[in-house]
């Protein structure tokens, strides 16, 4: 029984081209956020970089689940709910990226493999029922433990405890942290093109 307030869509043509529009207008958001995180990086600024390389990874995760949306023709208030959400599209990026580096290497496995076969094989591109598991398994923890999150406020904010004592502040954020989540938006952004190229957009 749906909760009040829940709603399901029907999948129009309207609704598709909407659907398509925002997809192109968030992943080119999110490229222009991680371009200005690489020039907050090479300016030493590590924490607005860190924090904007976040930010370009949630973009980048809008596109890629509205693109998941458009192959399983859903649009609800579920999902909805779910791109407002900072956790949730940083669980399904990790997860996502996971996925796209575990094909990229299969695939490379499987041409190397290929060279010196008779009978040539197609690389998989959908994991076994274990690994789609483990995958479902690190962005339900990522859902429940926003470590990713917890960086983007650290990035941003002074943090203090109950007694009013500073336990957090921008400066703390290292040059290894900026690289590191400008890299994973890299990477995402590339999975979210292959899907985006198999959508024809």
């Amino acid at each position: 029984m749906n909760k009040k307030g829940d709603w399901v869509k029907p999948f129009t043509s309207d609704l598709i081209s909407n659907m398509k529009e925002t997809i192109k207008k968030a992943y080119g958001n999110a490229e222009s956020l991680l371009e200005d995180a690489q020039l907050l990086l090479e300016n030493r600024r590590y924490s607005r970089s860190t924090a904007l390389a976040i930010l370009s990874e949630e973009e980048f995760s809008k596109s890629f689940i509205l693109l998941v949306c458009l192959g399983q023709q859903r649009w609800d208030s579920n999902i909805y709910k779910a791109l407002r959400a900072h956790a949730t599209k940083q669980g399904i990026s990790e997860a996502a990226r996971e996925h796209y580096n575990w094909a990229i290497e299969n695939i490379k496995m499987v041409e190397e493999m290929n060279k010196t076969s008779f009978i040539k094989n197609e690389p998989a591109l959908i994991p076994d029922e274990e690994r789609l598991n483990d995958l479902k398994d690190l962005a339900s923890s990522r859902f429940k433990k926003p470590i990713k999150d917890h960086l983007k406020q650290d990035s941003f904010y002074v943090s203090l405890d109950k007694d009013s004592k500073i336990i957090s502040t921008p400066e703390k954020i290292t040059e290894i942290n900026a690289k590191q989540t400008i890299e994973e938006a890299k990477d995402f952004k590339s999975a979210t093109k292959a899907l985006m190229r198999a959508n024809s957009l």
